[in-house]
Parts: C-alpha cells; sequence; structure tokens
C-alpha cells in the first residue's frame, strides 16, 4: 500500500479543554498504562483528563469522532491501526478540530510515513509536547493488490 499526501504541523494547541481518544479495543495492548501516562501528561499542563471512547463493530470510529467535534473537542487522538485512523479522519475532513495519531495496529502505515513513532507511549509524548499535531490535507491510500 501506497500513502501520498501533504501534511503540516498545527502551531501548538494550548491547554485544550476537551481531549477525546477514539481507540479501537481489539488494536490496543496496554491501555491501562496508556490511560496512566495520557493522564498524567494533560494534568502536567492543566488539561482535564481525556475522554476514551471505544470503537464498536457498529461505528469504527467516523461517528464517534464526527461526535466529538460537536460536542466541542478541541483535540482528538486516534490510539488504533491505520483502519481507524481512516475513519476518524474521513469524518472529520474539512473540520478543524486537529487530530493526533497513537499508532497500534498491525501495519501503522501512515504513521510511518508521518515519521510518527510507532511505540505508543513515544507517539503520545512527541505529541503532546506543546500540543503541536500533524495536519492532514489531503491523504490519498491506493492498496497494492498482491
Amino acid at each position: 500500500a501506497t500513502v501520498t499526501g501533504a501534511w503540516n504541523t498545527t502551531p501548538p494547541i494550548r491547554n485544550p479543554r476537551t481531549i477525546h481518544v477514539v481507540w479501537h479495543p481489539g488494536r490496543v495492548r496496554g491501555r491501562r498504562s496508556l490511560v496512566r501516562f495520557l493522564s498524567r501528561e494533560t494534568a502536567r499542563r492543566g488539561c482535564p483528563p481525556p475522554v476514551w471512547i471505544p470503537t464498536t463493530a457498529e461505528d469504527h470510529g467516523a461517528g464517534i469522532a464526527r461526535e466529538a467535534a460537536v460536542d466541542g473537542a478541541d483535540l482528538l487522538l486516534t490510539l488504533g491501526g491505520d483502519g481507524t485512523t481512516r475513519e476518524v479522519l474521513g469524518a472529520l475532513a474539512g473540520n478543524p478540530v486537529p487530530v493526533g495519531l497513537i499508532p497500534s495496529g498491525s501495519g501503522n502505515l501512515l504513521a510511518t510515513n508521518l515519521s510518527l513513532p510507532l511505540d505508543a507511549a513515544r507517539a503520545v509524548r512527541e505529541q503532546t509536547t506543546g500540543w503541536s499535531v500533524k495536519q492532514i490535507y489531503e491523504m490519498i491510500v491506493k492498496m497494492d493488490a498482491e
């Protein structure tokens, strides 16, 4: 598979008031330690703890992301693989809510192409430093038949 597109780093987000984490229960290992780590990181910056929302068989992330944007999320983090990330980014196309990626899937192609650490804790640390996240302007995914 190949991913092409353009992305930039957004200006730092100062103390987001509402952080939502859309996570895939079937892909995330060590969620408890990530919850503790992200809670410490947000508290250290004077932010409330994130709202953790799991994907379901009925909603792979798109509806959750749209609802988080309507609810006023200042920052949305995806914790899962390329599928979860694709659902969230597709739902928020044209929406100004910044999205951060915490890769924890089997492929993590997008995170690799964005030069994000594939270790979830390192990705959280990197993306919460000043709350700067990579803003994706356009993404085209082409799956090569094998």
